[in-house]
């Protein structure tokens, strides 16, 4: 493969975990074999340990996906 043009999905249920600087939700069943990063300001609302839906918003090479609540 030598460029992912486009994913098949981009929404995701997990239990969102924070930190004072940021938060990241561990995605339910593990479809996805890496947790999502949420900036502090995406998260709209969300408390820890709440069930989420997340949206990748960014996935840059090497590294987490991005999202938001």
């Amino acid at each position: 493969v030598a460029e992912i043009l486009e994913r098949k999905r981009d929404s995701f249920v997990g239990i969102i975990e924070m930190s004072k600087t940021y938060a990241f939700v561990v995605v339910d069943k593990r479809i996805l074999p890496t947790d999502i990063f949420i900036p502090i300001n995406k998260l709209n609302g969300a408390k820890n340990k709440q069930k989420v839906v997340v949206k990748i918003t960014e996935w840059p090479e090497g590294s987490k996906p991005v999202g938001e609540v």
